[in-house]
């Protein structure tokens, strides 16, 4: 009887493990889109992932070019950082 009720008990905790897995996965998921939706905000404006590619750095340099005051002009919201498209393309000319 005592291994029947543990077997049991071991059985519905790995159905819970597994539940709760999948709504990590999900979680997981909604944030990265999440993210993603909030990393795009108009026509106008480039993502650091497009202006880094556009110069052909990584977004880590673009970030340390962030702190020194360096690179092309940005406006931030929350934690994501945009370009507007005319200023970054007088920046490219002009450098």
């Amino acid at each position: 009887m005592k291994n029947r009720v543990e077997r049991k008990r071991a059985i519905e905790m790995q159905a819970c493990i597994k539940e709760k897995r999948a709504a990590l996965k999900e979680v997981t998921r909604l944030k990265e889109l999440l993210a993603e939706v909030m990393n795009v905000r108009s026509a106008d404006t480039l993502t650091s992932k497009a202006v880094a590619k556009t110069i052909g750095i990584t977004e880590p340099t673009l970030s340390q070019w962030r702190k020194k005051g360096a690179g092309p002009e940005y406006t931030r919201e929350g934690r994501f950082y945009f370009y507007d498209k005319k200023a970054f393309l007088d920046w490219m000319v002009g450098r």
